[in-house]
């Protein structure tokens, strides 16, 4: 199994084109992750694009929240790397920070010799 991490620029695309059922279909058998700042990002635009609101009841997607202090600290320095304000870049460097914690646990798990294990992992941007 894979899994994805999706950033709103993807989510938003099938949100408002009505093809959620195909981004589904198309990763079925993977993890789908959506960061809760994306979330945020996505909710912000419901009034100009009302199919936004649809994004965060869908089953398929987990809603997922930074807690470890790894990826905290991987936030920050996306988040002053990509620069903006408040409100800006919090969903792209969220994505990120979620993508080096699973090539960190990646690289630990190999380390560890799992056998038949695989990684994969993507950014859904």
């Amino acid at each position: 199994m894979s899994s994805f991490a999706f950033d709103s620029t993807a989510l938003s695309h099938f949100a408002r084109g009505g093809r959620f059922g195909e981004l589904e279909a198309i990763t079925t058998t993977d993890e789908c992750v959506v960061p809760a700042e994306v979330l945020d990002e996505l909710a912000r635009g419901v009034d100009a694009y009302p199919a936004l609101g649809t994004v965060a009841s869908q089953a398929w997607l987990k809603a997922v929240e930074l807690g470890e202090f790894e990826e905290l600290v991987a936030f920050a320095r996306y988040k002053g790397e990509l620069g903006g304000g408040p409100e800006r870049n919090n969903g792209e460097a969220a994505v990120l920070a979620l993508g080096e914690r699973a090539r960190r646990d990646c690289s630990h798990r190999r380390k560890r010799r799992y056998r038949n294990w695989r990684c994969d992992w993507s950014y859904g941007a």
